[in-house]
């Protein structure tokens, strides 16, 4: 077996002699027993594609000129007869690409292996960044005023550099995932992991660049975050089967390096797209990432329409307003039970409604002041929270002195609100998320502990 190689003027052939894969066929009779023995060790099948993976290691190194003619000469089956290159020598020349004109590419990815922190740190630093991104993530739900924005703002900084991360990892791994063959039972699960993970970063930047294209009624972030959301449980059982501590050697000054100089081009990296977002027009988005309903949906931000949504399944049948009562009791002197004449809109507040579906919008709300009711109900001393309980279960809690200046909203824009809107009355609370504004309230409580059960109620009200 012979091969040929040619590369412009570089001397291939004296490239190739000190890889032992080129090394077959190539010992003369002469040849001592440690050279036997060596030949014993080295002679092996070598497959095309083994011929293709040294010649680009080779070619990686050249310079683009050089690389422009090469050419690799294999032997040839003998064709058939009557076939146009059937040739009285039964060898013809033929390009062979093994990647094709992808070389420059391979070779890049390459280098993004060399630079990457070790593998066992970026496996950890990957794990560490989707744990506090699914965390950030849930907690910027609850926030409602400039106070929190530090937490959401860390959120998109820490993601930028899971983007970077997921580079090295795919780097690194390409092989086993391009190569069917060294394929085990988690492979098809890290390949699902990866796409979701890519989605979900890359529908969270398309958010903040300015984008939004909504599939069957989900905002894109509402997509990123359902795409974070399936991304956790897989994450536990890769986990399990590929849990692996990283080793002493891991974790010297060289590693840290690379990890300190990963997280600082994340952050140059988050910094850029903030930059991209504001000249792509995206100032006004709130620091919750939410952009106004007008930038949505052909309304007006400010008075105008805006959708009607529920927090998972609440979706109760339209309210009698004859027959419903407001009742106030718990920790008060006086328990009160309210038609929908003694709350009529005595009061109006302008507030901005803000869903985690992404989008806000301010309008003037009429009611009747939480403040009020509390002082014609009496407060009991011991009394701390107040919670607002929906007909549907769903509800929420509020310190006494923030739900004061609540308001119980029967009015929005001058006109009644709709059922879908939460009428007969609705909670609006400034300075907290729309899911926490409950609708359809019937009940006022007033209790001395808080209501951690209120956060499963979210979840599962509803489905009776």
């Amino acid at each position: 077996m012979e091969h040929f190689s040619t590369v412009s003027s570089v001397n291939l052939p004296a490239v190739e002699s000190d890889n032992l894969g080129w090394r077959l066929n190539r010992e003369t009779p002469g040849d001592t027993p440690s050279r036997n023995r060596r030949e014993e060790r080295t002679t092996f099948h070598t497959t095309l594609f083994a011929r293709q993976q040294m010649n680009l290691g080779i070619i990686s190194r050249l310079s683009r000129r050089e690389r422009q003619p090469f050419r690799t000469a294999v032997p040839h089956r003998r064709p058939r007869r009557g076939h146009p290159e059937r040739a009285g020598s039964g060898c013809h020349d033929r390009t062979v690409k093994p990647f094709g004109d992808h070389t420059w590419i391979v070779s890049r990815l390459d280098r993004l292996v060399q630079v990457a922190p070790p593998p066992a740190v970026v496996d950890w630093l990957i794990g560490g960044c989707v744990a506090f991104e699914v965390g950030s993530g849930l907690v910027s739900f609850t926030i409602g005023t400039p106070g929190g924005a530090w937490l959401v703002w860390l959120h998109a900084l820490v993601g930028v550099t899971l983007v970077g991360l997921l580079a090295f990892k795919l780097a690194r791994v390409r092989h086993r995932i391009v190569g069917r063959v060294s394929w085990d039972r988690q492979t098809p699960l890290s390949i699902l992991m990866a796409l979701l993970a890519v989605g979900s970063l890359a529908t969270g930047i398309f958010w903040t660049l300015g984008g939004n294209v909504p599939i069957l009624g989900w905002t894109t972030l509402n997509l990123h975050v359902g795409l974070g959301l399936v991304l956790v449980p897989l994450l536990f059982v890769h986990l399990r089967a590929r849990f692996r501590l990283p080793r002493r050697t891991d974790l010297d000054r060289r590693a840290a390096m690379r990890t300190g100089a990963t997280l600082a081009v994340g952050a140059v990296a988050w910094q850029a797209t903030e930059t991209a977002d504001r000249l792509l027009g995206g100032a006004r988005r709130r620091f919750t990432g939410s952009k106004p309903t007008g930038d949505l949906y052909d309304t007006d931000t400010e008075g105008g329409g805006f959708p009607v949504t529920s927090w998972v399944a609440d979706d109760p049948e339209p309210i009698d307003p004859e027959s419903w009562r407001l009742r106030v009791g718990g920790y008060v002197d006086e328990p009160l039970a309210l038609t929908v004449d003694d709350v009529d809109p005595e009061t109006s507040l302008t507030a901005t409604l803000d869903c985690t579906s992404g989008w806000y919008t301010v309008q003037e709300w009429g009611g009747v002041r939480v403040g009020d009711l509390l002082d014609t109900a009496g407060v009991d001393e011991e009394a701390q929270y107040v919670r607002f309980v929906s007909v549907t279960g769903y509800r929420w809690s509020l310190p006494v002195a923030e739900a004061r200046d609540a308001l119980l909203a029967t009015h929005v824009g001058g006109n009644p609100l709709s059922h879908g809107h939460g009428a007969p009355a609705r909670l609006v609370a400034p300075g907290r998320r729309g899911f926490q504004w409950v609708k359809w309230v019937e009940r006022v409580e007033l209790r001395r502990e808080p209501d951690p059960a209120q956060w499963v109620v979210t979840l599962v009200s509803g489905f009776d």
